[in-house]
This record gives C-alpha cells, sequence and structure tokens, in this order.
C-alpha cells in the first residue's frame, strides 16, 4: 500500500466524519476528482458508509471491540495497512475513535452521527461561524455562544455570529431543533425560509427543506412568534405549545401539530407519506442518490419508524409492506417499482 493510497484514505474518513471545514472539502472534491480511481472509490465508499449501522460510543471497551473486528478483517486482506493504521492502546479515545472512522471505510460498511468542523467568516467582533452537515451526516449537536442548544439534520446550514452582541440573529437553511436559553433582554430570532421565529425562552424546530412541501416551525415548549418574509403581507402567528406555523403554496396559517421530533435520537419516522417523498428523506438521511425505476407513488401512503437502522434493513422494512424490488450498486441504490 503506498502513500498516496494511504492519504486518501484519510483524507476519505476526515470527509465522511465531517471534519472537514468548508475550504478543505472544497480542496477534497478537486483532489478526488484528478483521478478516475478516486472518483471511483469515494463513490463506493459512500454506498459502503450507509449500507450497515455501527453506532459510535464514549465507552472504550467498546470501541475497542470494533478495532478487534477491523483488525480481524485486515489480517485477511492487506497486513501492511493494518501496520500503517493500528493505534497504540494509550492513544486518547477520540483519536481511536477517529481512526475507527477511517477504517470502516474500507473494510466495514457504517453511517455515523456527524460532528462538523465549523467555518469561522472574517475576524471578531463580527465573525460568522458556519456548520454545515452534507447528506448522509445525521445529526450535528452543537451548543451557541448564548448556551442555547441546536440539533441540525442532515442535509442543512446553520449561521451565527461568534458572540452575541444583541439580538441573537440565526440563520437556518434545512432542519434544526432548538433549546433556546432564556434572555429577556436579548430576544432569539431564527431566520428560514419565508420565517422568521422570534423567542426568549422556549424549545421548537423548524423545517425548511426545498424538496418538502411546506416549511413548518413547531413548538414544543414556551411562546414563539413567528413572522412571514415572502414578499405578500401576512400576519404574525403567536404558537403555543403543540401549534405549527406553516408556508404552503403562498398561504402562511397556524394549525395544531401532530410532530415527531425523534430525528434527534436517529429515528427516521414516516406518517401517511407519499413514497416519492419517503425515498427522499432517504437519499438525504443516509446520503446515497437512488435511480427510481416505476413510479412509486403508485403504492399506498406509508406509516413506519426507524431507529438506527441501516439503509438496508429501512428498505426490507418497506418493502415488506409494500412490494418493490432494490439493488445497491457502486455509486447508488436502484429501486424499481415497475411491477407495481
Amino acid at each position: 500500500m503506498d502513500l498516496e493510497e494511504c492519504k486518501f484514505e484519510r483524507l476519505a474518513g476526515k470527509a465522511l466524519c465531517g471534519e472537514m471545514t468548508e475550504e478543505e472539502f472544497a480542496r477534497f472534491e478537486r483532489y478526488v476528482e484528478a483521478d478516475p480511481e478516486r472518483i471511483r472509490r469515494w463513490r463506493q465508499m459512500r454506498v459502503f458508509w450507509n449500507s450497515t449501522t455501527i453506532v459510535p460510543t464514549e465507552n472504550s471497551n467498546r470501541i475497542d471491540r470494533v478495532f478487534d473486528r477491523v483488525w480481524d478483517r485486515v489480517d485477511q486482506t492487506d497486513p501492511d495497512r493494518k501496520a500503517y493504521w493500528k493505534l497504540r492502546p494509550e492513544t486518547p479515545l477520540w483519536r481511536r475513535y477517529a481512526s475507527v472512522v477511517a477504517l470502516l471505510l474500507v473494510f466495514v460498511a457504517g453511517y455515523w452521527t456527524a460532528n462538523v468542523s465549523p467555518v469561522i467568516l472574517g475576524e471578531d467582533p463580527v465573525s460568522i461561524i458556519i456548520h454545515r452537515t452534507e447528506k448522509g451526516h445525521k445529526i450535528l449537536d452543537l451548543r451557541l455562544p448564548d448556551g442555547s442548544k441546536v440539533w441540525l439534520n442532515a442535509d442543512s446550514e446553520l449561521r451565527y455570529p461568534k458572540r452575541f452582541d444583541g439580538e441573537r440573529n440565526i440563520s437556518l437553511k434545512g432542519e434544526a431543533y432548538f433549546e433556546v436559553k432564556k434572555d429577556s433582554l436579548r430576544p432569539f430570532k431564527v431566520s428560514a425560509g419565508k420565517t422568521i421565529t422570534t423567542a426568549l425562552g422556549t424549545a421548537f424546530n423548524i423545517s425548511t427543506y426545498k424538496d418538502r412541501e411546506a416549511e413548518v416551525v413547531s413548538l414544543t415548549e414556551g411562546k414563539v412568534l413567528v413572522e412571514y418574509s415572502g414578499a405578500e403581507m401576512r400576519e404574525p402567528l403567536m404558537l403555543t405549545p403543540g401549534e405549527e406555523a406553516v408556508v404552503k403554496e403562498g398561504a402562511f396559517n397556524k394549525r395544531q401539530g401532530d410532530f415527531s421530533l425523534d430525528w434527534t435520537k436517529g429515528v427516521l419516522e414516516f406518517k401517511d407519506t407519499k413514497m416519492s417523498e419517503v425515498l427522499r428523506e432517504l437519499e438525504r438521511w443516509y446520503g446515497i442518490p437512488f435511480e427510481v425505476v416505476g413510479d412509486p407513488d403508485k403504492l399506498p401512503f406509508y406509516t413506519g419508524s426507524f431507529d438506527n437502522e441501516n439503509l438496508r434493513n429501512v428498505l426490507d422494512g418497506i418493502r415488506f409492506h409494500d412490494r418493490f424490488e432494490y439493488r445497491f450498486e457502486e455509486d447508488r441504490v436502484v429501486l424499481d417499482f415497475s411491477e407495481l
């Protein structure tokens, strides 16, 4: 195994774990695109990454067991790579954890909770911090400068100043759940899609994915004021727990919500969902492109949930109720609904 191959594997591990800044990831993409073989391997790794579940833990014994399984596989394939990768027992847990992830790219399929290194734009006191999750990176659990907590879903972006001097202004693309630290003197404002949500101390979820039919602000605790930021004038909506503000087809309304926040715990949940929407969510959640043959919406609306399952198990679970065929290929999953 040459040094170039080692370099590729380590960079790929860092990329899939979300440990690259925006600039680093752009350089990595250019590096991959410069060689057809690296392009092929990178696409294949993404498929492997999402085809089996291995859930990380802070328990070092669990990490050791994962290491042992990986080393057994390495012994059978490439002793030189084992010698290159193996860490000493006294290596800090976080470094052992990161190395396991990189190894899994080559020898084991799995998916990981993403912890994306932030991009920082500008210098103090107006630096802007950007946290971004790619498709297939599940959740980013982070703490804002004021102590508020945020869970960032896959394929999402969060921007905020390095320091809150006045109002706590946040920008969101995609989906996030917020637990806001109380501060009566500094309102907490989230601009997302066509909404601006203002809170003093509360907990709420915002979903603004462009491929969903509606933008939704869902309140779990406290009160929030939701304003419409589109071109048309709309009356602001005050939400109480259990209510949602919905932007759909130009309308801006309040409704009683029937929502779940289990995605923050790695749980996928569908309630009376069109199959085409189910497939879009799976693509985003697992980061693997789908090639769809036939019309999936000929199937009935789907209801079901999956607790930290790998993609293969999810597809098998859905297929148990609604028959279709699927297969994993090098850089995508092909789903065949043509026999419906």
